[in-house]
């Protein structure tokens, strides 16, 4: 949930992931494959990325330690999930449910990344983050701006009450 969350990964980079694809040290993790369900297999099959490339993306403090947790506990060479989890919709429903949150789905927490880094760092970092090869594409499918940001940003530009002394 983590890595979904703090840095915009899909379901099958996260499931893709070895235990050498993330740096603790460096706070990165390296997208170099994806992993998918295929009815009957539990351990899925590996693919190359949704792009084709590889991707370096940092992990923000927030995230290290639970990514770090989960390192720690996995063999080298070994993905950090030997099976695909198919636990993951009930168990965000549950962990939404106790926060008293809004429910919301796996990918959604893709979605709540990219716009948090499109209203935060600008569009180009949600880009470079999201690994996408074409800027409108995150423009267009995160660009969400919430009401609570439109608010925080027309404070921060009525900050000054001389302002009005300028008014003629």
């Amino acid at each position: 949930i983590a890595l979904a969350l703090y840095c915009g990964l899909r379901r099958g980079e996260i499931f893709g992931l070895k235990k050498e694809d993330i740096d603790i040290n460096k706070k990165i993790v390296i997208i170099r494959r994806s992993r998918i369900k295929v009815d009957g297999m539990s351990e899925g099959v590996v693919k190359s990325t949704k792009t084709g490339d590889l991707r370096i993306v940092p992990i923000p403090e927030i995230a290290i330690k639970y990514v770090e947790q989960l390192v720690n506990t996995t063999a080298s060479n070994k993905f950090l999930y030997d099976k695909l989890r198919t636990d993951l919709t009930k168990r965000l429903s549950v962990a939404c449910k106790r926060a008293g949150l809004q429910r919301v789905t796996f990918h959604e927490l893709r979605h709540i990344c990219g716009s948090n880094l499109m209203m935060q760092g600008g569009l180009i970092l949600a880009k470079e983050i999201l690994g996408h090869s074409d800027i409108q594409t995150t423009e267009q499918v995160y660009g969400h701006i919430t009401p609570i940001f439109l608010k925080n940003q027309l404070d921060k530009t009525h900050t000054d009450p001389e302002i009005f002394n300028q008014i003629d």
